[in-house]
């Protein structure tokens, strides 16, 4: 989900978040936060200020 659909206040830019998402499934042949454990983890990581490089997954790295 993106991050503005927590706010409900949401436009065609989180549709260009889920064409992302479903490119990075695809790339990686991984779910999108797999590594998390829970709905609350995943929010955590998509409402997150400062995302990372660092935090794709190693199949991805190729892909940078």
């Amino acid at each position: 989900m993106a991050p503005e659909m927590y706010d409900e206040h949401y436009d065609e830019l989180a549709d260009v978040y889920a064409f992302g998402m479903c490119m990075l499934e695809m790339a990686t042949s991984e779910y999108p936060y797999c590594e998390c454990s829970n709905p609350g983890q995943i929010y955590r990581k998509v409402t997150a200020v400062s995302a990372s490089i660092s935090s794709l997954p190693p199949s991805a790295s190729p892909l940078v």
